[in-house]
């Protein structure tokens, strides 16, 4: 399977998760919901995504 085809739902889907918990869960959170859904991916991936997502980090 093709990196970018897989990367696509993991954003989303993270997004997705912040946003439906109103933005309270951070990464390793969002890291333990997206393996339980079968996801493969790290902490600091997800931790990207939400940067790149523009997701305030820390409450800030």
């Amino acid at each position: 399977m093709h990196r970018l085809s897989v990367k696509r739902p993991c954003r989303s889907e993270s997004a997705t998760i912040f946003n439906d918990h109103k933005g309270r869960y951070g990464s390793p959170k969002i890291t333990r919901l997206l393996h339980q859904e079968g996801y493969t991916l790290t902490e600091r991936t997800v931790s990207v995504y939400m940067r790149q997502n523009e997701a305030p980090l820390g409450g800030l």
